[in-house]
């Protein structure tokens, strides 16, 4: 009876090392940055309806976003109001183009710094618009947010 215990005590304990030991090889694939998941997240860029994002980019001194107004009406007194990302290592100046936006016209977003994510290249930085247009045959301000997810290039 006693070896029966003896028998399974050891089968426990071997089979415990190997669960310890997977654990321990996990972590260290998660710390190295195996596991990142910002590397498979593919790039996007989304904006309200009636908006859409072209095309972007994204480096350590310029980001540009270029979008299509699809609201079926003109825009006017257009205007960039926030830029927000916890990756800015510096913020950046950002603008919008142009102040009227026609139908089916384009406007660009574009920002301009130095070091703006602190030299890092190849990872993925999220990147919040807010924007401010009246439409042409309106008279309240209305508000829409553009978020980027882009590679940062060198």
């Amino acid at each position: 009876r006693n070896s029966r215990a003896q028998a399974a005590l050891e089968f426990l304990m071997t089979y415990g090392w190997a669960i310890l030991i997977i654990f321990i090889m996990i972590g260290a694939l998660v710390y190295f940055g195996v596991f990142n998941p910002s590397k498979i997240t593919p790039e996007r860029c989304t904006a309200e309806i009636g908006f859409e994002c072209a095309e972007w980019d994204v480096t350590n001194s310029n980001i540009n976003v270029r979008l299509v107004n699809h609201k079926g009406v003109g825009l006017n007194s257009v205007a960039l109001t926030t830029v927000s990302s916890i990756q800015f290592a510096s913020t950046p100046t950002c603008s919008m183009t142009n102040t009227t936006w026609s139908p089916d016209g384009f406007n660009e977003i574009s920002c301009t710094g130095t070091n703006i994510f602190g030299g890092i290249t190849g990872d993925k930085a999220k990147v919040v618009f807010t924007s401010t247009y009246k439409p042409i045959s309106g008279t309240f301000t209305k508000q829409f947010d553009t978020e980027l997810l882009g590679t940062i290039r060198s």
